[in-house]
């Protein structure tokens, strides 16, 4: 493990559908100001390799915050991240903005 992998600060990665993201910019906002770091696709730099780096920054987070509604709960890539997240066991932290919640996530308590 590198230096600088060893100092980074745990964060929240937020997983949501582009239809919530103003949503979310507010979202991100107030954890910040809580002193609670976190990232989402908006920080994928230009000429990123998008898919690889979601997957990484799942990996690399302390937790995975599922924001759901009901104009997100089809879109593929909500669904992805929530398997990927399983699939590495992290802590899923599901957001219930609208709507009936998502089934894959019924195990769980929403806030």
């Amino acid at each position: 493990m590198t230096a600088d992998r060893r100092r980074q600060r745990p964060f929240a990665f937020v997983c949501y559908g582009h239809v919530d993201h103003e949503y979310v910019t507010r979202l991100v906002s107030h954890l910040a100001k809580l002193g609670i770091d976190t990232w989402h696709d908006a920080k994928i730099p230009s000429g990123a390799r998008w898919v690889l780096l979601l997957k990484q920054k799942i990996v690399a987070s302390g937790a995975v915050i599922v924001v759901m509604s009901s104009a997100a709960a089809n879109q593929k890539w909500v669904h992805n991240e929530i398997k990927k997240a399983r699939a590495e066991s992290k802590e899923i932290l599901p957001l219930l903005l609208d709507g009936d919640g998502y089934r894959s996530l019924r195990d769980r308590q929403f806030s």
